[in-house]
């Protein structure tokens, strides 16, 4: 066997074995689970916090009125940054509280 032969073969049993120890499920993506990935709604959390659009729409206002009703101290709320979210508890108080 010559030299050239020779390494074509060692190459090529190097690249089997790559591919063979890198399967990842007959060649499917695997989804991804990190940061910001979604999870099915019966396996994810339950929400602790709406944002103020939700809230509106939980509740049949317009957003501005919900944003009244913040400003005016009637709804709870927190800041995370300049994101304005309503805890879920709070939300059910109010929900309570039209209905």
């Amino acid at each position: 066997m010559d030299l050239d032969a020779e390494i074509r073969k060692l190459v090529d049993e190097a690249v089997a074995a790559a591919l063979a120890s890198h399967d990842c499920g007959g060649g499917q993506r695997t989804k991804r689970r990190g940061v910001g990935a979604r999870q099915h709604p019966d396996t994810a959390p339950p929400r602790t916090a709406y944002s103020v659009p939700e809230v509106a729409e939980s509740l049949g206002l317009p957003v501005c009125q919900v944003r009244r009703l913040i400003a005016n101290g009637e709804i709870a709320h927190f800041r995370v940054g300049k994101h304005v979210r309503i805890p879920a508890a709070e939300l059910e108080a109010v929900a309570g509280g039209r209905a």
